[in-house]
Parts: structure tokens; C-alpha cells; sequence
């Protein structure tokens, strides 16, 4: 701590209930109620819990930065390629992540942009139908692929 920083102590906290008046006690618990009902919005909002899933019938996509924290279900019969945009294309923050589900027919293939780099410990294509893999970028044009791939 730098030297001409003062230090400020924590006043202490009264525990006995005759220390508090009934007005602090029901600000207490009007504020521990609102406490309450944000987490239980927040929790019900899918902020924490439920990811939104997106239903693509196409064979292309390029991945945005709206599909953070996004399942995308792939539903084709035809051969599909995700592309893993560069930063000048599509600015997707590090730590982005996206799971993507092949529930089609289809082979889901994914590929990076040119200048992008994606690395997997197993290949860059959803092994059978019903596989997921999941995307995170890991640094700028830097992407990692895991799940089940070949």
C-alpha cells in the first residue's frame, strides 16, 4: 500500500437484534428481498442456466458475435461449414463460446478464416450426428475445438 494512502477501517457490526431499530431492520430485508427477486430474474432470463438455441437449416455460416454463449442446432442433409471469423471481419471477444450441434444428416465441418487459426486434439468435423463440439476463442484469430470431433 503506497504510503500516502490513508487506511479506513471497517466500523464493526452490531450483531445483537436490540442494536437495530425496526426501521433499519425492515430496510434490511426490503434490500435482501430485492436481492432475491434480481437473482431469481437473472436465473430465470438465462443469464445463468438455460443457453438459447438456434436452429440452423442452412450449409453456411460464419459465426457472430450474437451467438456467444449460444447453442446452434444444425439440422441439414447436406454437407455444412462453420467459418471462424478474423478479427477484421467479425470482433469476437476472448473467451467467446459457442456450442455447435450436428442433428442433421449433414457432415459439420468447421473451417477458420483466412489469418485465423483453430486447433482441436481431434479434427475440425462433428464425429456422427447428435455430436456437439464447442468453439472458444482463445486469442485474437486464435480458436480452440473440443467435443466430440474426428
Amino acid at each position: 500500500m503506497p504510503l500516502n494512502v490513508k487506511r479506513v477501517a471497517v466500523p464493526p457490526l452490531a450483531l445483537s437484534k436490540h442494536d437495530y431499530s425496526s426501521l433499519e431492520e425492515t430496510n434490511f430485508r426490503s434490500s435482501l428481498r430485492l436481492f432475491f427477486n434480481k437473482l431469481v430474474q437473472t436465473v430465470n432470463e438465462g443469464v445463468i442456466g438455460d443457453l438459447p438455441i438456434q436452429v440452423e437449416t442452412g450449409t453456411a455460416r460464419t459465426l457472430t458475435a450474437s451467438d456467444q454463449n449460444s447453442i446452434i442446432s444444425f439440422t441439414s442433409s447436406s454437407a455444412i461449414t462453420v467459418t471462424l471469423p478474423v478479427a477484421t471481419s467479425e470482433e469476437l471477444n476472448n473467451g467467446f463460446q459457442v456450442r455447435l450441434d450436428r442433428d442433421g444428416t449433414g457432415t459439420l465441418t468447421v473451417v477458420a478464416q483466412s489469418g485465423a487459426a483453430v486447433n482441436s486434439a481431434a479434427g475440425l468435423t462433428a464425429r456422427v450426428r447428435y455430436s456437439s463440439v464447442t468453439i472458444v476463442k482463445t486469442a485474437t484469430n486464435v480458436y480452440k475445438l473440443t467435443g466430440d470431433s474426428a
